[in-house]
């Protein structure tokens, strides 16, 4: 039951990963222009994290990478803060003026990229106990 609740939890960051890409940066100055196309195909990597979390034969390997993927994407946030003059706000999107400026500074995908890769930190560990533990079974 564990294996599963964590495959659920890594596809759950996974889908949210490729819904809010696909809203935000759907753009002329993103995913829609031409000069971008490798690199809108890029986001789409994420989905073999989905592929690979429910391969019938797991390995330790598939495990992590299929969690380390979506921790490679949302882990780099936070650290744009040490880059002075970086905007992680999606290109072409205006940042809410109704909003006050300290929300600018820590919008909600930062906070993603604070709530995601610690559920698929505790997805890693649930699968790889439960792996684990099945073969201790047999």
């Amino acid at each position: 039951m564990r294996n599963n609740v964590g495959k659920i939890m890594i596809t759950y960051v996974a889908v949210s990963t490729l819904l809010i890409l696909n809203v935000m940066d759907l753009n002329e100055t993103h995913l829609t222009n031409p000069l971008w196309t490798g690199h809108a195909r890029f986001h789409w990597a994420i989905v073999l994290a989905i592929v690979l979390v429910w391969q019938k034969h797991q390995s330790r390997l598939l495990i992590l990478v299929s969690c380390s993927l979506p921790m490679l994407f949302w882990g780099l946030f936070p650290f744009t803060a040490f880059f002075p003059g970086t905007d992680s706000w999606p290109d072409g999107v205006a940042h809410p003026t109704t909003w006050p400026n300290w929300l600018n500074q820590f919008p909600p995908h930062k906070i993603y990229s604070i709530v995601f890769p610690m559920i698929c930190i505790i997805s890693a560990y649930m699968l790889l106990n439960a792996k684990k533990s099945t073969h201790s079974i047999n």
